[in-house]
């Protein structure tokens, strides 16, 4: 009967949306600094544990921030998810990793299906979800000063209709810090049916910076191996550049809620928070990036 109606195991998650805690978590920090999980870390006798935040600035500063906007978004009326309260999570530095974490469990917005996060709403309004396409291999054209490439960044020739393919290479080529020759256990079946090795050639020879992608954080060789630093320093670069569009927005009055690389804001704000990150990216990373709206 229930197939009947167009329920089955596949839709159940949004044919019966759960009802989440209305009372907001409670933050015990605002920021939190964990060890790298590197061996350079593992030589200094730094355990898994979340290492003491130091004093002084920038730390202070960013603490504030978020306390900052955590009394600001107590001041709106949020539903679809648990109300969020925020904390930032840093990894062995203040220059790598530094996203924002939504506090809690049952609800949290950022563990939410992209459907069940559209249908937030802000203060009675629906909302829109603003992101950056491709954002780290943006982030990468900006530290080398490069001009991003037409079109989609995802998109080679050689490899046409391979999207998801391509993206997964990429993305696993930033974090691993040098070029993928062979599929992670991770990726999927789909991506696994083309040669890890063919995409490389591929990818490489339209964005052969990708063959030593390491080479732009090796400023930061005193906190470990480069090719290990390399995606938390993208991820903290991307973070600066959200937090920066975010506080644009809060002047003008206009909540943003971040997913990592992408805002989700009031519908009617959507155009202004789709410049606001463009501007912000900019900034921070002198590229100026493509962003799409759901």
């Amino acid at each position: 009967m229930a197939e009947r109606h167009g329920v089955t195991p596949a839709t159940i998650r949004e044919d019966f949306r759960p009802e989440f805690p209305t009372v907001p978590p409670t933050v015990a920090a605002p920021l939190v600094l964990r060890p790298l999980p590197v061996a350079e870390w593992e030589r200094r006798g730094v355990r898994a544990r979340d290492l003491p935040v130091p004093q002084g600035e920038p730390w202070h500063r960013l603490a504030a921030e978020v306390e900052d906007f955590n009394a600001f978004v107590a001041e709106h009326d949020i539903r679809g998810c648990l109300p969020p309260r925020f904390r930032r999570v840093f990894h062995g530095d203040h220059r790598l990793y530094g996203r924002w974490h939504a506090a809690g469990s049952d609800g949290v917005y950022q563990q939410l299906s992209e459907a069940q996060r559209l249908g937030i709403t802000i203060n009675g309004d629906a909302v829109a979800e603003i992101d950056v396409r491709a954002s780290h291999l943006t982030i990468m054209h900006g530290l080398l000063g490069l001009p991003m490439p037409e079109g989609d960044p995802y998109s080679v020739p050689g490899l046409e209709g391979q999207r998801e393919v391509l993206k997964a290479w990429i993305t696993a080529t930033l974090g691993k810090g040098s070029p993928v020759r062979r599929w992670p256990r991770s990726a999927e079946d789909h991506v696994r049916d083309v040669p890890a090795s063919m995409v490389a050639g591929v990818v490489l020879a339209r964005y052969p910076f990708l063959a030593e992608p390491w080479r732009v954080v090796e400023h930061l060789r005193d906190l470990g191996d480069p090719r290990r630093l390399l995606t938390y320093r993208l991820m903290a670069l991307e973070a600066e550049a959200v937090t920066a569009a975010m506080k644009v927005l809060r002047r003008e009055g206009v909540l943003a809620l971040p997913v990592h690389d992408s805002l989700i804001v009031p519908a009617s704000s959507a155009d202004r928070a789709e410049v606001a990150m463009r501007e912000a990216f900019a900034e921070a990373v002198q590229a100026w990036p493509m962003t799409t709206r759901d």
